[in-house]
């Protein structure tokens, strides 16, 4: 890897296509063909590209699972995400809903801030956003060494439980039809 940035001309260049497609890879909001997508990615690995910033560093990723591996719909996830995206708007800042395959458009001049959604142990995710300078911190998932706010689930079935208890009930069952999440 080079120790000085490359210019969005010279990584225009190596990967033989225009300024304007490499603007469209970065800036995610036009379709690109994937293949162009990933040559271009990876020669921006490469040459050390990233790219400049235009406007305030506001943005906070928040990092979700592709859309197919959260069917049915999580009414927690969704409330989750909900809340993230209207208390990040309230303190000024832009949120981003990124899915795992799009982490490389993340770049430190951009985001303030990325958030991880997902119950599976993401640690390569993780490392590879803080060793990019990005502050990272996992909702509900479990990181080996790094920041993570979790629920006590076994607390909150146990005060669950105690509550009912309390209440008089004994017949007292589960009913759980998310098997596939760590809590």
């Amino acid at each position: 890897m080079r120790s000085r940035s490359s210019t969005i001309v010279e990584l225009a260049r190596h990967c033989k296509t225009s300024v304007a497609t490499v603007s469209r890879v970065f800036s995610g909001k036009v379709h690109v063909n994937p293949v162009l997508r990933e040559r271009v990615l990876t020669a921006a690995r490469e040459l050390n590209y990233a790219p400049q910033q235009t406007s305030r560093k506001d943005n906070v990723a928040i990092i979700i699972p592709p859309s197919q591996s959260i069917r049915p719909p999580s009414w927690y996830a969704n409330m989750l995400i909900a809340t993230i995206i209207q208390e990040t708007t309230a303190a000024g800042m832009i949120p981003q809903l990124i899915e795992f395959s799009q982490i490389d458009l993340l770049y430190p001049n951009f985001t303030v801030a990325a958030l991880i959604l997902d119950w599976r142990e993401r640690a390569e995710v993780y490392q590879g956003l803080t060793r990019k300078g990005i502050p990272t911190i996992g909702i509900n998932m479990k990181i080996p060494g790094g920041y993570m706010v979790c629920t006590d689930h076994y607390q909150s079935a146990k005060q669950a439980l105690l509550h009912l208890y309390e209440h008089g009930h004994r017949k007292i069952g589960w009913l759980d039809a998310h098997t596939n999440n760590w809590g």
